[in-house]
């Protein structure tokens, strides 16, 4: 019986990896893929022959390739589909699945960072800014997810050996994206994020551009690879989403006392406590040769993490003034989070400790509401 050609799009698509390993499992294909890449085997020797027309059929294995997918296709239209054309409605279908295949690439790329870079860097614009409106949150929530794409297309299209060990289901390792493809995508988002930026002001511009260099010197420059050079450019990335963020979803996008006061203490709350992520990706990051501080001292490393973030908890609560009550709470959850990471040593467990490190890191950066409050009450009763 014949289908739709709505059943046709929503057929199950193999994936880019899937379709080269089936092209190059063809027999009928198989000697001309082995004169493009320049030799053949004979039944007879294992030796290679040079083939001098090999670089000739190159070109034309690539459209064979082409070929060999239109004709799967059309090979499977003539059973799925009508005998008509289709219609508006069934290309806007077509168009929908293919728009939302790209956006699911896209939500993978920065699937990981939400509960650490976007959570905790809306949770400090929307309470240090203070928030202006649900308008400028949209606005701040759009500038930070594009900005979160730049960093971790240019991250992870340099890591994929790391990704196939912690998170094979990441875009590159999952054979969803080339990393040729994740390349242009790279320098594509980065032209978007000056573009997304320039239409604020001269100053979102400048933002854009402390947080391309960090990226460069984390990703092409080797800083990632050494302990205190990635602590130094998270500061970079965390302080240049924090400016950006409280520009565009406070009333004002000039920066007062409390606003930077709050930005400092959470560049050097960053540098002291972010290894916390590095825990989990310690079999990923030693296959890539990385030195973080949990490979360089895996025992002080947690010594020293449990530490930073009991004293982060009890600086940021008296700085603050947060009351007894919420620096008794905070202060309780910081002991309990550097205390996993210092008890509870496995892969597994690590992650769920950085869980809870993401929570404790949220709380971290609400805590400036409080001198917006205490400022809003002095005026008052001015």
């Amino acid at each position: 019986m014949s289908r739709s050609f709505k059943d046709l799009a929503t057929a199950r698509l193999p994936t880019p990896r899937r379709m080269r390993d089936e092209f190059d499992a063809d027999p009928e294909l198989v000697f001309l893929k082995r004169t493009s890449e320049g030799y053949h085997k004979t039944s007879k020797t294992s030796a290679r022959v040079p083939c001098h027309f090999g670089h000739i059929c190159s070109s034309y294995t690539l459209c064979l390739e082409w070929e060999w997918v239109l004709l799967r296709v059309s090979t499977d239209e003539a059973n799925l589909l009508d005998a008509r054309s289709p219609d508006l409605a069934d290309l806007l279908f077509v168009s929908c699945s293919f728009a939302r295949r790209h956006l699911y690439i896209a939500l993978l790329f920065t699937w990981t960072d939400y509960k650490t870079i976007f959570l905790p860097i809306t949770a400090f614009a929307c309470a240090t800014a203070p928030l202006h409106s649900f308008r400028n949150l949209l606005h701040g929530w759009v500038w930070i997810w594009f900005h979160l794409l730049m960093c971790n297309v240019s991250n992870q299209s340099k890591t994929e050996l790391e990704d196939a060990i912690n998170r094979a289901w990441r875009p590159l390792p999952s054979g969803r994206i080339r990393e040729s493809q994740a390349r242009i995508l790279r320098w594509t988002t980065v032209v978007l994020c000056f573009l997304l930026s320039s239409a604020y002001s001269v100053d979102m511009v400048m933002v854009t551009s402390g947080l391309v260099l960090t990226t460069i010197l984390y990703d092409d420059a080797g800083l990632a690879w050494n302990a205190m050079g990635k602590n130094l450019c998270n500061i970079g990335g965390y302080t240049t989403f924090e400016i950006g963020a409280m520009k565009i979803m406070g009333s004002s996008a000039e920066l007062d006392e409390i606003s930077i006061s709050a930005v400092m203490l959470s560049g050097i709350m960053i540098f002291t406590t972010i290894q916390a992520q590095d825990f989990a990706d310690v079999e990923g990051d030693a296959a890539l040769g990385r030195m973080t501080f949990p490979i360089y001292a895996p025992t002080f490393s947690r010594v020293f993490t449990l530490i930073a973030i009991l004293a982060w908890s009890t600086i940021l609560s008296w700085y603050w003034s947060i009351g007894i009550i919420g620096r008794t709470i905070f202060i309780a959850l910081g002991f309990y989070v550097g205390l996993r990471y210092y008890c509870w040593r496995t892969p597994n467990v690590d992650k769920r400790s950085y869980i809870v490190y993401s929570v404790w890191l949220i709380l971290a950066h609400i805590l400036p509401l409080q001198a917006r409050i205490d400022a809003s009450s002095h005026m008052y009763s001015a």
